[in-house]
């Protein structure tokens, strides 16, 4: 072979392995959505670069998940707390979350010796437990959150990590992932646990429900992940939400121009969901995904926990593979190329 010849193959390889670069791109483990069934839900799972996501159900209500993207159950409310459900989620893998907004009458709704009478059930499960979700104000001293997690403590009942919403009224972007940090960082302080942020959105509800450009709602998702992903005692977090709007509102608490969905039917991505997918993701090819025991590490330096299993059927290839495959293509068609010359 000719020095030219070589030098033509080298170029092209590099070329190739440039235009392969996105195959060792790998979603952060941290990344999920909350979602529920609509058309195109799988494609749209993958296309975001979710690692796991949650339906605020103990199953993924016949959602079909892609390779490599976990499910977690969810005991919502009171009513939940049943027999069938505490076996189904012990079936669905080793993480569980508790109860959805319970100091909001129009959610679980909840009082904080209530959650506890309850708790016990949910411990009882074996699980990797999180806390109750509060709307607001988890660490106000003596609010929802605080009562519970004294009360847990002085009933010796195990919390394992903290779940958090988070709504940003303020539709600066600086400013508004500022907001975050710090009500993330005083929550963990509070309490000295991981956090998993698992609603959050720039969404005003000072006068009315009043949401922010779809411009504004991009800019905020992609720095607000580029935090969550700096910061160490964030386990996990999710966007509200996956699904588009349906016709007329309703579902998920959709209103006029609302700038949440990252997603519209038939699983393309929006704006916002754009940036949300490219946002965080892992140029090491090495990171686990969602569902492996390996995860992330804690502060303490121990292995965050398995959040769901592979039980569901999945559509499509693993990104591994496929992406191993396009390397290899690209390579071959380079060594014809120079063949040829």
């Amino acid at each position: 072979m000719t020095i030219d010849r070589t030098l033509r193959l080298g170029a092209v390889a590099v070329l190739a392995l440039a235009l392969a670069s996105d195959a060792w791109a790998a979603p952060s483990p941290k990344k999920g959505v909350g979602a529920w069934l609509f058309p195109g839900v799988t494609h749209a799972l993958q296309s975001v670069g979710a690692s796991w996501f949650y339906t605020w159900s103990p199953d993924a209500e016949t959602i079909v998940a892609p390779a490599g993207v976990s499910f977690v159950p969810m005991i919502w409310g009171s009513a939940a707390v049943t027999a069938g459900n505490l076996a189904e989620v012990q079936g669905e893998g080793s993480v569980l979350l508790g109860f959805n907004e319970p100091d909001l009458a129009s959610q679980s709704n909840l009082t904080p010796q209530q959650a506890l009478d309850l708790w016990p059930q949910l411990v009882a499960t074996g699980m990797r437990l999180g806390s109750p979700a509060p709307a607001y104000g988890a660490a106000t001293d003596g609010g929802w959150l605080d009562t519970f997690m004294q009360g847990a403590a002085g009933q010796g009942l195990r919390v394992d990590f903290i779940c958090l919403h988070w709504y940003g009224g303020d539709f600066d972007t600086e400013t508004a992932v500022s907001e975050l940090a710090q009500y993330i960082s005083s929550t963990h302080a509070r309490y000295g646990l991981p956090i998993w942020l698992t609603e959050f959105a720039l969404t005003s509800y000072t006068d009315g429900v009043v949401y922010p450009t779809e411009e504004q709602q991009a800019a905020f998702a992609s720095a607000a992940v580029d935090m969550l992903e700096a910061t160490s005692f964030v386990e996990r977090y999710a966007w509200f939400s996956l699904p588009p709007c349906p016709a007329g509102g309703g579902n998920g608490g959709c209103g006029t121009g609302n700038t949440t969905p990252l997603s519209i039917d038939g699983g393309s991505l929006t704006e916002v969901g754009v940036a949300y997918a490219e946002a965080g993701s892992s140029e090491d090819a090495g990171v686990p995904d969602a569902g492996s025991p390996d995860a992330g590490l804690t502060d303490a330096g121990a292995a965050i926990p398995d959040a769901g299993t592979a039980e569901h059927a999945s559509h499509g290839c693993a990104s591994g593979s496929g992406d191993a495959s396009m390397l290899l293509l690209a390579l071959l068609a380079a060594s014809l190329w120079v063949r040829r010359q």
